[in-house]
């Protein structure tokens, strides 16, 4: 889910008991982030009651998910202060954030992996502030994303060849797909958002995908525009070079 009007955005993996779970977690997440903690300008002195305000609002959209689903939770809530933009990490479960630093050149994995699971707790297992380095890159994922593709996107040696370059933020997403496919595993669904925060730009537009039952399908199927969903009745140029591409 990309909200480009609050800067939030959000990855959500359920289990097949109730694939439509994360939808409608995402959905809720979206409704209650964009009434009560739209904002995106903040001072340093605002962060913390901001945080205690999501953190509530989070563990509402939470706290409604069924007994009878599971769902994983990685959420970026971006706002901008004196010092750049900050972004609220709110997670979950075994979906993940990544970072990447163009200057140091390692992959580090901001979120922490944990058995708390949408629909069998009502609370978040992490939330904090998070800056990025100049020109990082965040890569939000689901844990159909294995740590072996990350690792090869980003740099690490395979044997013994020199890493590929990395892929521009608008690559991210298809270099890692094709990494997966390339590995004689067991595949699982993969949702990956790719994130370059030093290039927030706020557009009145929200997109989610996926998450949905074979009767939502249908009707998302008729609203279909260009082959892209189009949620809220909200327009989208496409043509429009977001630093944020999802697949």
């Amino acid at each position: 889910m990309l909200d480009f009007k609050t800067c939030f955005f959000a990855v959500s993996d359920s289990s097949d008991r109730n694939p439509a779970a994360s939808r409608d977690l995402l959905l809720r997440l979206d409704a209650l982030f964009r009434k009560n903690c739209s904002r995106l300008d903040l001072d340093e002195s605002g962060l913390e009651p901001f945080k205690k305000e999501a953190v509530n609002q989070a563990s509402k959209a939470i706290s409604a998910v069924p007994r009878t689903a599971s769902c994983t939770l990685t959420a970026l809530k971006f706002v901008q202060t004196e010092e750049g933009w900050k972004a609220l990490l709110m997670h979950m479960g075994d979906s993940a954030l990544y970072a990447y630093g163009r200057q140091s050149g390692r992959l580090t994995m901001l979120s922490q992996r944990n058995f708390w699971l949408a629909g069998k707790t009502n609370a978040l297992y992490q939330a904090e502030w998070l800056e990025a380095e100049p020109g990082a890159l965040w890569i939000m994922t689901s844990d159909g994303v294995p740590d072996s593709a990350m690792n090869a996107c980003f740099g690490r040696r395979v044997n013994g060849a020199a890493p590929p370059p990395v892929p521009e933020v608008h690559e991210v997403p298809e270099a890692l797909l094709t990494l997966i496919a390339q590995e004689n595993t067991v595949q699982d669904d993969a949702a990956i958002i790719a994130l370059e925060p030093g290039r927030m730009k706020p557009v009145d537009a929200c997109i989610i995908m996926g998450g949905a039952t074979g009767m939502q399908e249908k009707e998302y199927i008729k609203r279909c525009i260009s082959l892209e969903y189009r949620d809220r009745n909200a327009p989208v140029d496409f043509k429009t070079p977001y630093a944020c591409p999802v697949i």
